[in-house]
């Protein structure tokens, strides 16, 4: 029996179909620039979506090939695979680049769980935890996918949390905080008030005197998202404010910062003194985060948006940090920079989120809970973290539970209907804002 023999590898080819690879990659990245956190995890989805489809055609093409019968059937068949070949090959390089690019959805629970389990333990045994986790990250055998590089962050968060777990242990508790540092126009968040996403979805005209009725006594608008938010400049530049302080509602501006703190900070200030803002809302995140993002990134936002509003006349503006129900910051620089504090207690997400937990993260991190202000939302969060959904008289009663006054609801103008707002106007009128 004769053996066909192997094809010979030829390098000027493989070199070509790298440089083309490479290529692809280089042309994908560029187009993904400027996207924020959340497109660029809708795009992996969709990136994801497309290799599959390009593996299901390899797939097809190659059981084709194998029921060709006539010479020139298995020409043409073996064409298409080729080219089926190709197409994967670019799909699994797009893929590549986007992986690298999106951010990480994180398992929040399991780290909450994982710190207060840590919480119990004594000083041996949590050094016998730092040293496997350190262990894990030293062999840097995670898998080289999106969720490799999950369980690697993952372990370089729980490092973070066994560290802190350390320094704590054998500590008396902290003395209670005092408030000489809040910024004195922090008491407008001490009313109800609304996270606005998109202006063109929310008519003043419309909503101005439904919000002062039901209570309501400030509104924020999204402002900046790496760079300025140009839809919502351009309802400013109409007048979509003027409806709601006319009606006696505060309007201030509310913008997320990811890797750049001083040009968002800036951006923040100058954005805000343009439109006249009442206050500014700073949404920092994971980016800001020990063992997840630049921790140094709190104190570079909070002075270059102090030495910016500073400049532009509004130094003493009310503000508030926005940032998850249980987020591992350093809050020193927002604490004596004056900042109140706005957990996203999404318990429609989580159930570690709740209003009540988030305040006692916060409180026993050094907030006042006079500073402390929930954040809350109804939106379907069955994707994030499978918690059941929350009614607002659910939400009312566990703002009381904490104790707080002033709490606000994330975007209205997507997720707060006529059934909702009524139930939210009556919760307001029974005691929920504190």
């Amino acid at each position: 029996m004769t053996r066909t023999p192997a094809t010979k590898p030829n390098p000027a080819k493989a070199a070509k179909e790298k440089a083309r690879l490479d290529a692809v990659k280089a042309n994908y990245r560029a187009a993904q620039a400027g996207k924020t956190g959340a497109q660029l995890t809708s795009e992996r989805k969709s990136q994801q979506a497309r290799l599959g489809d390009a593996l299901d055609t390899l797939r097809a093409r190659k059981a084709a090939l194998a029921l060709a019968r006539t010479p020139l059937a298995r020409l043409r068949a073996q064409q298409l695979v080729t080219q089926a070949e190709k197409n994967a090959r670019t799909e699994y390089a797009r893929t590549a680049a986007i992986t690298a690019m999106a951010p990480l959805k994180l398992r929040h629970q399991e780290l909450h769980d994982y710190a207060d389990r840590l919480a119990q333990l004594p000083l041996k045994k949590l050094k016998g935890e730092l040293a496997a986790v350190d262990a894990r990250l030293e062999a840097n055998a995670y898998r080289h996918s999106y969720e490799g590089r999950v369980e690697q962050r993952m372990d370089v968060v729980k490092q973070a949390i066994v560290q802190q777990a350390i320094a704590r242990v054998g500590k008396t508790a902290p003395v209670k905080p005092t408030d000489a540092t809040r910024n004195p126009g922090n008491v407008v968040f001490e009313g109800p008030g609304m996270f606005v996403a998109t202006a063109s979805a929310m008519d003043p005209r419309a909503w101005a005197q439904k919000l002062k009725d039901a209570g309501v006594t400030w509104v924020a608008l999204q402002i900046n998202n790496n760079g300025p938010v140009a839809s919502n400049m351009a309802e400013l530049e109409k007048g979509w404010a003027a409806p709601f302080k006319a009606a006696g509602i505060k309007v201030g501006f509310w913008g997320v910062s990811y890797t750049q703190p001083e040009k968002d900070a800036q951006d923040a200030a100058q954005l805000t003194a343009r439109f006249k803002g009442d206050f500014y809302i700073a949404d920092c995140e994971g980016d800001f985060q020990f063992g997840q993002g630049d921790v140094g990134r709190n104190k570079r936002f909070v002075d270059s948006f102090q030495a910016e509003a500073t400049k532009q006349g509004i130094g003493k503006i009310p503000r508030a940090l926005s940032s998850m129900g249980r987020v591992a910051l350093d809050m020193k620089p927002w604490l004596d920079n004056g900042w109140d504090a706005m957990p996203q207690a999404y318990w429609n997400s989580y159930e570690h989120y709740s209003p009540s937990l988030s305040v006692k993260y916060y409180t026993e991190n050094g907030w006042p809970k006079g500073r402390v202000h929930p954040t809350i939302a109804t939106y379907d969060g069955s994707s994030e973290g499978n918690a059941r959904p929350k009614s607002i008289e659910e939400y009312a009663a566990d703002l009381k539970r904490s104790g707080t006054k002033g709490f606000s609801y994330y975007l209205p103008e997507s997720y707060l209907d006529d059934v909702e707002f009524a139930e939210l106007t009556r919760a307001l009128k029974n005691g929920m804002n504190g």
